[in-house]
């Protein structure tokens, strides 16, 4: 993935494509409670086939305790960070790695582009949940601020709702969503 540039070596569509296979090999990792520890674009290659993503460079790795459960491996923080923090991060950032001292030897990978242009949004329902916690004029507001495409693609204004007591922008009805975090899987 580190030589590839979205929306020059492949189409913008493309990217998105393979950015899904990666979110969904990060599900599949944190499925199997998983922790690769070092998730950056360098680190993912793709299968000449059918572009599906490999992640490899396992020496920092860490696996659950036999017979952990799969609420235990799907809970774990290190899990956790690796599948929401690091693989998301990673497809939406120009810079994937910046190394531990952004030096000559740990040199930063860039990315010549963004692969996941946009993120799935939180339904309503964990928005208002977001709300209760941090008030509806801050989740108004981080909404307001996406780009004009993102919020045209997801989002429908209510500017008759006060951004204060309600949630102004609602997700297109028929839109995917997600909670704040995934679910765990059923065993």
């Amino acid at each position: 993935m580190a030589k590839i540039r979205p929306g020059i070596t492949i189409t913008f569509e493309d990217a998105e494509a393979i950015s899904q296979h990666v979110l969904e090999l990060g599900r599949q990792l944190r499925r199997f409670g998983a922790c690769h520890s070092d998730v950056h674009v360098g680190n993912v290659i793709l299968r000449e086939k059918d572009n599906s993503p490999v992640l490899i460079d396992w020496g920092l790795a860490s696996l659950p305790p036999a017979g952990a459960s799969v609420n235990e491996r799907w809970n774990n923080p290190n899990v956790r960070t690796d599948s929401h923090r690091d693989i998301r991060y990673m497809l939406r950032d120009r810079v994937y790695y910046r190394g531990p001292n952004n030096d000559e030897v740990h040199p930063p990978i860039t990315a010549g582009g963004i692969w996941h242009r946009f993120r799935t949004p939180l339904s309503d329902e964990a928005q208002i949940r977001s709300a209760q916690e941090w008030g509806y004029r801050s989740i108004n507001l981080r909404i307001s601020r996406l780009p004009d495409e993102e919020k045209a693609l997801f989002y429908d204004e209510d500017i008759s709702v006060d951004v204060d007591h309600g949630l102004q922008w609602k997700v297109k009805k028929g839109m995917k969503t997600t909670e704040m975090d995934d679910p765990c899987p059923a065993e």
